[in-house]
Formats: structure tokens, sequence, C-alpha cells
């Protein structure tokens, strides 16, 4: 599976890459149990796309053959 850690997400991975290619077994794995194994808080995630569709962090399960992006709030002014 592709992850992109978007804004300062990265920051919390060790290596602080953006772009990680992660093992996930053919039956899927939970999307937060991945940014958990990161070390990633969910509460900082916000915003999450899996293969270009908009996905509930919560419900999202991730399979081999995924692209993911997951966005911290975004704010402007």
């Amino acid at each position: 599976m592709k992850l992109h850690l978007g804004g300062h997400l990265n920051f919390f991975d060790t290596g602080k890459r953006s772009r990680l290619e992660i093992a996930v077994p053919s039956e899927g794995l939970p999307l937060v149990d991945i940014l958990q194994n990161l070390n990633v808080p969910v509460g900082e995630v916000a915003i999450v796309a899996v293969n270009g569709e908009l996905a509930d962090l919560e419900a999202c399960r991730v399979y081999p053959q995924d692209s993911v992006e997951v966005y911290p709030p975004i704010g402007g002014g």
C-alpha cells in the first residue's frame, strides 16, 4: 500500500518521510492500526482519501493495491 502523509503528519514518521510503502496482507488492515503503528496520532488526521475517494478514517480498511492520502486539518485566512 502506498501512503502519503500530508501536511505536518510526516513529522511523526521516524524518518520524516511523506511517502511510504507499507506491506499489507491481502485481507487488508484498518487504516487506524497502520497510523498507530507509525505513531501518527489519529486525532491529527482530518482528511482521508483512498484511491482518490474520500473515506472515513474510523471505518477505513486498506489493501495492498491501495493508494492512501491522509491530511491534518487545513486552515487559511
